[in-house]
C-alpha cells in the first residue's frame, strides 16, 4: 500500500494496473468531503462477483508521492477487496489505470518498493 491524500485527507492506496477505474471507500470519500453522485442502476462487480452500487465524485486535489492531481474523477464503492485491505470503514483506495496511465512508475518486487516518477521510492510489504 502507498500513501495518498484526497483533499488533504490521508489514506492508503493499492496499485492495480488491471483495474480500469480508481475506487475509494465510502468512508474515505465522506472524510475527504467528496460530493457523491449515484446514478440509477450503475454498479460495479468486485472480485467476488457481487454487484455494488457505484458512486462518482471528483477530488479537488489529490497527492500520491510526487504526483499532484486536480479535479480528478473517481468512483466510490465498498468493494470486498477493501475488507481484505483492513476494512471498508478505513481510508482506502484502489488506484486504477485511469489515474496511472499518464504517470511513470516502477514496481520492484525483489526490493519491495514502488518507484513513482523518477526519484521517489515507497516501500511496501507483501503479505
Amino acid at each position: 500500500l502507498i500513501p495518498v491524500h484526497l483533499n488533504g485527507v490521508a489514506g492508503m492506496a493499492m496499485i492495480d494496473t488491471g483495474a480500469q477505474h480508481s475506487v475509494v471507500t465510502t468512508a474515505y470519500a465522506k472524510a475527504a468531503k467528496l460530493v457523491i453522485h449515484y446514478s440509477n442502476g450503475k454498479d460495479i462487480r468486485g472480485v467476488d462477483g457481487r454487484a455494488i452500487a457505484l458512486g462518482e465524485a471528483t477530488a479537488r486535489q489529490a497527492r500520491i508521492g510526487p504526483w499532484l492531481y486536480r479535479s480528478k474523477p473517481l468512483n466510490i464503492a465498498d468493494l470486498a477487496l477493501f475488507e481484505r485491505m483492513g476494512g471498508a470503514d478505513k481510508h482506502l483506495m484502489l488506484l486504477g489505470i485511469d489515474w496511472l496511465a499518464d504517470r511513470q512508475f516502477v514496481i520492484d518486487y525483489r526490493q519491495q518498493r514502488v518507484w513513482l516518477g523518477k526519484a521517489l521510492a515507497l516501500s511496501y510489504r507483501s503479505k
